[in-house]
């Protein structure tokens, strides 16, 4: 009798000694597990970072008060997200270092900074009172070229400049803006900005 209930005490304890393991575990876990990261961008293109998968939080851009997306509103795939395991702190990624995606890696759709940024270029090109109506066209559809690195984009840019000495002086500095936040590298290198 003494050796069977020895054994069930000895069968309690463990029990016991794998709860408290598991326990141990899941705090562990809790201090040096997974830290995920999510990039969120508002609808106006500024780009942020949060540790929650919930847009509830901050449903709204601190910078313009626009909506923030975490995806695609096409085809619903979701931002970029992080996810980091091990010791120590986590290295939260530096939002200005990345690129604001302009296009869906999934679907290909333009995300909403990036159709406003070519409806307001093509706004511009048409108030600009200097130009012809053949480069205001020409101007229009380079533009796009201009924002995507493409086998079209060194020609773009090349019709894109002649154009540009040819508009007026807020038109020229108005596109200079743009083209700094907006372009691509190939672009940008060809214009010397």
């Amino acid at each position: 009798m003494l050796c069977v209930a020895t054994e069930q005490n000895l069968g309690y304890r463990l029990t016991e000694i794998v709860i408290q393991f598991i326990s141990k575990i899941k705090l562990w876990g809790d201090i040096m597990g997974d830290c995920v990261y999510y990039y969120r961008v508002c609808s106006n293109g500024h780009p942020r970072i949060d540790k929650s998968a919930s847009l509830e939080l901050n449903p709204f851009c601190s910078e313009c008060g626009k909506e923030v997306l975490d995806r695609c509103s096409k085809c619903g795939r979701m931002f970029q997200i992080w996810n980091y395991s091990g010791y120590g702190e986590y290295p939260i990624p530096d939002v200005h270092k990345l690129d604001v995606p302009k296009y869906c890696t999934c679907c290909g759709a333009p995300f909403p900074w990036t159709v406003s940024l070519l409806s307001n270029a093509a706004t511009i090109v048409e108030e600009d009172e200097y130009m012809s109506d053949e480069e205001r066209r020409i101007m229009s559809l380079s533009f796009h070229d201009l924002v995507i690195e493409s086998p079209e984009t060194t020609l773009a840019t090349i019709r894109f400049k002649k154009c540009l000495s040819t508009c007026g002086e807020i038109t020229r500095k108005a596109f200079q803006s743009l083209i700094v936040k907006f372009a691509c590298d190939t672009a940008l290198k060809l214009l010397g900005l």
